[in-house]
């Protein structure tokens, strides 16, 4: 009679064989005979493992390999059986894992760098699967599995310079690739290369008609332009026609929807992509937009705190020790507010800070430097706080019991129409400046001051936001002579001036980009401010002096202006003109040149 273990030899040989020969069940029933004589045994394990793999019973397949790798540790072949059975059950880290320990025994096995950074995609982590698939490349040049991936971790992980020149690559390669051809579309269109994004764009659409996304992504970049909004809506339907369940052709359809002014229509189509897919960021973001554009405070302030997770969002939040505030009393414990994005948002922001001051609420108030002695005046009872990297020591002061970035304080200061306080201005200029310019500006038999801006340097929507200066003269007619027109323009516009041919005070002082408290005191000395959409509105809203606040069409509206013409919410001072349609600057000059007619 044999022994046993010449029994388990024989029954192995014989599992082998049959699986070889592709009887998996009949091998599967020899691997257990096995394994029932000895459990631990590491080949039966490993290829038992492997038909559970076969017949898609993962977590057996799972378990087996775990075990056989206990008992035979460093096998490369059941190593990377399992990371591939990590892979379909999706279990990433374990599948990186594995693939990293591959990589480790086949440092020349270009599909196992391969492997180990798709595993390290799927976790999120790029910046590690990019550096696993350039191995890959570097073994191989022009593998098409890893080059296409490499684009799109670097596309994600925002590198979009080198995603683009791997793309092209990829389309050169692999012209069949109608994802790459989208995708390549997309990042061409997010590097402002407009042109090339179009026709990679139409590339994709024609050899692929059937697929949504190439026409949400070509209507995602006719949407920048206000010319091209109703084009661009089109192209979002055709998209949603194609997929009804396409995320994000619901999402640009409600930013499309939003510039051509339908907002409570874009509040439909935001929600319904977030319904398609809840955690897509930017729709809570746009959906919050277009909320508070129509004054629906309190389910847009709660939306509007998804703007921290969109890819876009270029102004990360602040971190501190303390808990966020959520309204509660913090029994005279100090709260720290925060400001965040540009100088503009932090005055419309420092409207809500100020109501909890006014309150008798023990405030901290970190702010941008530039605007630490304007608040100083304005709050002496407030601890204004200069924003510096890392954030000031006295942010860290025992007696702060909570945080919060200003703008999340909409939450519970600004939860309805009826919050907006009615008081005209919360800031005070220096009075000794804002007297000394006054009496300089009223001389030579000038009985009125008005103070013009007439350009946004904002980065996304300041060619829009901004009007050219010859075309003002409108204005300057209906002041009439009595009126001195000064230049409250922040950045330098001597050539425009002059090529203007205005009546235009431009002081040597204050230095308008710099010292925000002398532009506050220059502001303060006008009679009215006529302005676009830039700092010089926010500050004189802010201060509490008539302000004509001029407003684009098209992509580039601000929810904090409302939906409509008329007096803003945030600044009682404050008179909103929009323009009918994009561009009409002309109409709403007029507009304001009637008003101040009649002032």
């Amino acid at each position: 009679m044999p022994n046993e273990s010449q029994t388990t030899a024989s029954l192995l040989s014989a599992a082998i064989g049959l699986h070889k020969a592709g009887n998996l069940a009949a091998a599967q029933a020899e691997y257990a005979r096995v394994l029932e004589q000895e459990p631990n045994n590491a080949e039966a394990l490993y290829l038992s493992g492997a038909v559970d793999y076969q017949t898609g019973a993962l977590e057996g397949a799972a378990a087996k390999l775990a075990k056989s790798l206990a008992a035979r540790a460093g096998h490369l072949p059941a190593i990377e059986m399992l990371g591939a059975v990590s892979v379909k059950r999706g279990q990433f880290d374990e599948a990186a894992r594995c693939f990293e320990m591959a990589a480790l025994q086949k440092p020349t096995a270009h599909e196992t760098h391969y492997n180990h950074g798709f595993a390290l995609f799927n976790l999120g982590a790029y910046a590690q699967a990019a550096d696993a698939l350039r191995k890959a490349l570097a073994l191989k040049a022009g593998y098409a599995p890893a080059l296409y991936l490499y684009a799109v971790v670097l596309r994600l992980n925002r590198q979009l310079p080198e995603a683009a020149a791997v793309y092209g690559e990829v389309v050169k390669s692999q012209p069949e690739n109608i994802p790459a051809l989208d995708e390549y579309g997309g990042v061409l269109y997010e590097l402002g290369q407009f042109g090339r994004a179009e026709a990679i764009l139409h590339q994709a659409i024609f050899a692929a008609p059937h697929r949504a996304n190439p026409y949400t992504n070509l209507g995602r970049m006719f949407q920048s332009d206000p010319a091209r909004a109703a084009e661009a809506l089109a192209l979002h339907e055709r998209a949603i026609a194609r997929d009804p369940n396409n995320a994000e052709a619901h999402n640009n359809r409600g930013v499309t929807l939003y510039s051509l002014g339908r907002f409570h229509e874009a509040v439909t189509s935001c929600r319904q992509a977030i319904v398609l897919k809840p955690t897509l960021a930017e729709a809570h973001h746009n959906l919050a937009q277009a909320l508070l554009t129509v004054g629906d405070m309190a389910s847009g302030w709660i939306a509007y705190e998804w703007r921290w997770k969109c890819h876009s969002w270029k102004t990360p939040p602040r971190h501190f020790t303390q808990p966020t505030w959520t309204g509660e009393d913090l029994g005279g414990k100090r709260l720290l507010v925060w400001g965040e994005q540009g100088i503009g948002d932090e005055l419309l922001q420092g409207s809500m800070v100020a109501d909890l001051a006014e309150r008798g609420m023990n405030i901290a108030w970190e702010t941008e430097p530039r605007l630490v002695p304007l608040i100083k005046r304005s709050y002496p009872n407030v601890h204004v706080v200069a924003r510096t990297t890392p954030p000031d020591e006295a942010t860290q002061d025992p007696s702060i019991g909570a945080q919060i970035s200003a703008l999340s304080l909409g939450r519970y200061v600004r939860t309805d129409i009826a919050s907006f306080p009615k008081r005209s201005g919360y800031l005070k200029a220096d009075p000794v400046r804002t007297a000394a310019y006054r009496k300089s500006l009223l001389s030579a038999g000038k009985t009125k001051v008005i103070g013009v801006s007439w350009i946004s340097t904002n980065a996304d929507a300041g060619k829009q936001k901004s009007s050219a200066l010859k075309s003002w003269a409108p204005i300057w007619k209906a002041a009439g002579k009595a009126a001195h027109f000064v230049d409250l323009q922040y950045s330098n516009t001597t050539a425009e001036r002059a090529g203007a041919k205005l009546d235009l005070t431009h002081l040597a002082e204050p230095d308008l980009l710099n010292d925000l408290d002398g532009l506050a005191a220059l502001i303060a000395a006008c009679d009215v401010v006529v302005t676009v959409s830039n700092t010089t509105a926010h500050m004189a809203g802010a201060l509490g002096v008539p302000v004509y606040v001029m407003i684009p069409g098209g992509s580039a509206k601000l929810w904090y202006w409302g939906a409509d013409e008329g007096p803003s919410l945030w600044y009682p001072s404050a008179q909103i003109f929009r323009q009918p349609r994009p561009n009409a600057w002309d109409d709403v000059i007029a507009r304001v040149a009637e008003r101040i007619a009649g002032a």
